[in-house]
């Protein structure tokens, strides 16, 4: 590949993908097949926690498995677990389990939805006794939070947080590693573009650099698929 593309790592916009740009387009458990893919677009297939419910459960998650066998999914999610929906901390957990057995079973990286549950994730991996990727999307907890996710060797993506000063985002990804890093639009109006400018601005990185250290990222995380 001659010019290293953009990375979005987690996008809910379905819509043309930016020229030279790789997008995970995210889909929900309940869509009965994948979109057609155009250039550079990959999805992730999941139950997010919002989304649980527990009379579709069951199909729900049958849904996911049978379509894990696409190979334009390449990532489980978006999952994760949120201590601020209704829905009980056990269950959420049961589901976030299920997920990262099948992100082991179809070798696929699991993309992480994470409110306040950094530790309850960890623990969850844990009992899994899973060995697959994550990445956090969306990341805005501490520097402590981050080094010890790090250390684990999961991802971080961030977004349109590095747009917003007062946001723990920005001071976390100007310490981090380059090499656990991801970018993403997730539901922003911003371009992956100028996300990624403004995480340079924020490294103090050209953008050929931060383009080059993402990309090798995403062929550590995901494995050479473009």
């Amino acid at each position: 590949m001659i010019n290293t593309p953009y990375i979005d790592i987690h996008t809910h916009r379905k819509t043309e993908p930016q020229s030279g740009c790789v997008s995970i387009i995210n889909l929900f458990a309940n869509e009965a097949h994948i979109p057609d893919k155009e250039n550079n677009t990959f999805f992730s297939m999941g139950l997010h926690p919002w989304h649980i419910d527990l009379e579709t459960l069951t199909s729900d998650l049958i849904n996911i498995e049978n379509l894990l066998i696409n190979k334009t999914i390449i990532a489980i999610g978006e999952t994760g677990l949120d201590r601020a929906i209704k829905t009980s901390m056990e269950i959420q957990k049961e589901v976030f389990e299920q997920h990262l057995v099948l992100a082991q079973q179809f070798e696929k990286p699991a993309i992480v939805h994470a409110v306040h549950t950094y530790p309850d994730i960890v623990e969850v991996y844990n009992k899994s006794r899973v060995n697959v990727n994550m990445v956090f999307h969306g990341f805005n907890g501490n520097l402590e939070i981050a080094e010890q996710l790090i250390k684990r060797g999961f991802y971080l993506s961030f977004g349109e947080h590095l747009f917003n000063s007062t946001r723990k985002a920005v001071g976390v990804f100007k310490e981090i590693p380059l090499g656990n890093i991801f970018l993403e639009t997730d539901e922003s109006e911003k371009s992956i573009t100028a996300i990624y400018d403004k995480a340079a601005e924020i490294k103090g990185l050209g953008r050929s650099v931060l383009k080059d250290n993402i990309y090798n990222n995403f062929t550590h995380c995901f494995g050479k698929i473009i």
